[in-house]
C-alpha cells in the first residue's frame, strides 16, 4: 500500500461499487465504522493491516489496488437521461478512471504508449457547416474514405483515444472525458448494457468524440452544443453527399425498408437518417413530423427493428495483454491486475481464443 495513493484509491474503490460510508461499513460487518472510513479517504489516517484486509474483502480487491495513482479526469461531459442517479455517475466516472489508469500502466510496461492527436484546427465552431467540416476533416486525416466504418471502437482506439465499455443502467449513453496535465490522453465511454443496440453505441462514441475534439464558441447554448454533436456523429457515420446518393436525392417520401436498409449497412438508426434527411432539406419537416409518429405508434422510439451487422468493441488491451504475457513481460497474476480481475477469470480469458 502507497500511503499518498490511498485516500484516494479507496474513495474511488468504493464508488465504483457504488456505495455509501455506511454501505461500505455494514460490508466490513461492522469491524470499521463510518467514521474511520471518511477519515481513511480524507487522509487523515491509515487502517491497520487487518481494516485494510477488512476493506479488500468488501470491496473485492487485493492490497496491489491501492499501490496505483487515481487518474483524475477532467472536462468530463455525461451524456445522460436527467434521471441518472448521482451515486451512479460517480461509479461510472469512477470506474471509468480506474479503467484508464491499468490500460496506461499496461501501455507503459510495454512501452506501447499511445497518443492521441486532434486533427481539427478550427476554433470557435458556430454552425452546423462548421461541424460538417470538421467531420469530413477527420474522415480525411484518418483516410477513412466514404465508407462505412465497420467498428467504431477499435478506429478510435487505432487513433489514440482510449475507450471503456461500462454495463450502467440504459438511461446511460457515454461519456467523454481528457486527463489532468496530459493533453495527448482522452477518454470516451459507452454502455454495453444488453439493451443499448450498436448503432446507439455507435452513435454515442462519435458524439463525445464530437466533445472531445471540436472547440464549440462559448455563445452557443447547452442544448445547442448536444446538437452539434449529434450532427457530427451523423456525419461521421454518413456524410451528406452519401445520404444525398442512397436517397436519389430530395424526396417526398421515404419507405421504412430503406431506413433499414441505410441503418443495416451503415450503423446509423433510422430516426438519426430521417432527422438528418430533414435537416439537410431532402425530405420536408411534415414528411419528418409523419414518420415520426409513425414510429411513435409502432413503439420504434425506443427500440427500432434491425441493427448494424458488423461488431462494435475494440480488442487492442486484451491483444497487450496477450503480448505481454507470452513475451514474459509481466506475469499472469500481474496481468490479472490490471486486467482488473481474479487469476482465474483472467487465465480463462487468455486461453478463451483455445
Amino acid at each position: 500500500m502507497i500511503k499518498e495513493y490511498f485516500p484516494e484509491r479507496l474513495k474511488s474503490a468504493r464508488q465504483m461499487k457504488g456505495l455509501s460510508l455506511r454501505e461500505l461499513t455494514d460490508l466490513t460487518d461492522g469491524q470499521i465504522s463510518r467514521q474511520a472510513i471518511s477519515q481513511y479517504e480524507n487522509g487523515a489516517m491509515l487502517p491497520t493491516r487487518d481494516n485494510l484486509l477488512h476493506l479488500c474483502k468488501a470491496l473485492n480487491i487485493t492490497p496491489e489496488f491501492f499501490n496505483r495513482p487515481t487518474i483524475v479526469l477532467q472536462e468530463v461531459e455525461f451524456r445522460k437521461l436527467s434521471k441518472l442517479p448521482k451515486k451512479e455517475q460517480y461509479r461510472i466516472e469512477a470506474s471509468a478512471a480506474d479503467f484508464l489508469g491499468r490500460y496506461l500502466e499496461l501501455e507503459e510496461l510495454l512501452g506501447a504508449e499511445q497518443a492521441f492527436v486532434n486533427p481539427i484546427l478550427a476554433k470557435n465552431i458556430t454552425s452546423y457547416e462548421e461541424v460538417e467540416q470538421a467531420a469530413m476533416k477527420i474522415r480525411k486525416v484518418w483516410k477513412l474514405g466514404e465508407n462505412p466504418l465497420p467498428n467504431v471502437i477499435e478506429m478510435l482506439e487505432d487513433f489514440g483515444l482510449k475507450v471503456f465499455e461500462v454495463e450502467a443502467k440504459p438511461s446511460f449513453s457515454g461519456m467523454a472525458a481528457e486527463v489532468k496535465d496530459k493533453n495527448d490522453l482522452a477518454l470516451i465511454v459507452v454502455n454495453k448494457h444488453p439493451e443499448v443496440e450498436k448503432v446507439r453505441k455507435r452513435f454515442t462514441a462519435l458524439h463525445e468524440l464530437a466533445h472531445i475534439v471540436l472547440d464549440i464558441s462559448e455563445g452557443i447554448t447547452e442544448k445547442e452544443k448536444e446538437k452539434f454533436c449529434h450532427y457530427f456523429a451523423s456525419v461521421m457515420l454518413i456524410p451528406s453527399n452519401v445520404l444525398t446518393k442512397e436517397l436519389g436525392g430530395k424526396r417526398h417520401q421515404i419507405h421504412i425498408g430503406e431506413l433499414l436498409a441505410i441503418k443495416e449497412q451503415y450503423g446509423i438508426s433510422m430516426q438519426a437518417v430521417l432527422y438528418r434527411s430533414k435537416q439537410m432539406g431532402l425530405i420536408s419537416d411534415y414528411h419528418y413530423q409523419q414518420q415520426v409518429r409513425n414510429f411513435s405508434q409502432r413503439g420504434w422510439r425506443k427500440k427500432e427493428p434491425g441493427d448494424f451487422m458488423g461488431k462494435e468493441q475494440s480488442h487492442r488491451m486484451l491483444q497487450l495483454f496477450y503480448r505481454g504475457v507470452v513475451e514474459e513481460i509481466i506475469s499472469t497474476s500481474k496481468a490479472a491486475n490490471l486486467y482488473g480481475t481474479n487469476l482465474a477469470v483472467f487465465r480463462k480469458k487468455f486461453n478463451q481464443p483455445f
